[in-house]
């Protein structure tokens, strides 16, 4: 999973940006290979910043990413963060959640990119959750690069509420059993 997130502080003072990351398997932090870069100070992203845990190791974690130098009110900044969330999609229908939750009305631009290793889902819709819990399908996403090995799905996402949810719905059928 890639998140990508362009926004300005709100705060007088920002050391980190925080990340949920939420499975309905338990994939231990270390397992998630997490590494993040500060775009907008590290533009070729030559310095890799390593996130840490905040609170408990379970089915929903926080992660904090550090800036490469602390930031203050109304500077913008970009945040570049991936992960690998080995096991967690599997045939059948299954999903995947993108939350935001920053203290401003909106973002910018959102980006989410979403890899199928092997066989890639036969449909794949983006909702969008509001702050009461009621959904509304967005659209169908169809895969921007796709090979036996690999599919790629980029959600790309102007103006969003900085306090929603996407829901990535999508249904990947088992693979025939080898002979």
């Amino acid at each position: 999973m890639t998140w990508r997130y362009a926004v300005y502080c709100r705060a007088e003072k920002e050391t980190v940006m925080e990340f949920s990351v939420d499975s309905d398997n338990n994939v231990p932090f270390d397992d998630l290979k997490c590494i993040a870069y500060d775009v907008l100070r590290d533009p070729n992203m030559r310095h890799e910043i390593s996130p840490f845990l905040v609170g408990p190791d379970g089915n929903s974690k926080k992660i904090a990413v550090p800036f490469l130098e602390p930031l203050v009110a109304q500077e913008p900044f970009c945040v570049l963060l991936k992960c690998h969330l080995p096991g967690c999609m599997k045939t059948g229908l299954e999903y995947y959640t993108s939350t935001l939750s920053l203290g401003q009305d909106n973002v910018r631009r959102s980006v989410v990119r979403l890899l199928f290793v092997g066989r890639q889902p036969e449909w794949l819709r983006v909702y969008e959750c509001d702050l009461s819990g009621n959904a509304t399908l967005l659209k169908d996403l169809k895969p921007t690069r796709e090979s036996k090995e690999l599919s790629q799905y980029l959600d790309i996402a102007e103006g969003v509420a900085a306090q929603s949810a996407r829901i990535y719905l999508f249904w990947r059928p088992q693979l025939p059993p080898r002979i």
